[in-house]
């Protein structure tokens, strides 16, 4: 089966480990940028994974599709 190769821009959630006063808490959320043969895509969310074996799929990478700035088809 062939996968398309997409490249992604996503936000994505963060957590600031243990207790922080109010005036310190910032926005810690990330811009990234993956890229991936998309393996699998649901209403909900897109799955990329950077490698294919025959019978198997390495470290897939579910992103909810709301997270998603944008999403383009690679060559």
């Amino acid at each position: 089966m062939d996968y398309k190769l997409i490249k992604v821009h996503w936000i994505d959630s963060a957590q600031t480990p243990g207790w922080i006063l109010k005036d310190d808490l910032r926005d810690v959320s990330m811009e990234i940028k993956s890229v991936g043969y998309l393996v699998k895509e649901t209403d909900a969310s897109i799955t990329l994974v950077a490698h294919i074996g025959e019978d198997s799929l390495c470290s897939p990478l579910q992103i909810p599709k709301i997270a998603i700035q944008s999403l383009e088809e690679m060559e």
